[in-house]
């Protein structure tokens, strides 16, 4: 598993709300990051970050919750 903090220009970090069919945590605020399958941990970090950052551009705020 990797996981990273990602802030904005406001030191605000960006945070996931994972699905409610989520076998552990289902409903809870995470980081983003993921499951290290066939490739360096740096490589999914990379992976994740840039899916999440297309998730924020293609309509999320990209705000933390609160």
């Amino acid at each position: 598993m990797v996981g990273a903090v990602v802030l904005n220009a406001k030191g605000r970090a960006f945070v996931q709300l994972r699905s409610a069919d989520r076998e552990l945590y289902p409903n809870t605020w995470d980081v983003v990051g993921g499951k290290v399958k066939n490739c360096a941990p740096g490589d999914t970090l990379i992976r994740d970050v840039v899916a999440a950052a297309l998730f924020v551009h293609n309509g999320s705020t990209g705000e933390t919750p609160g």
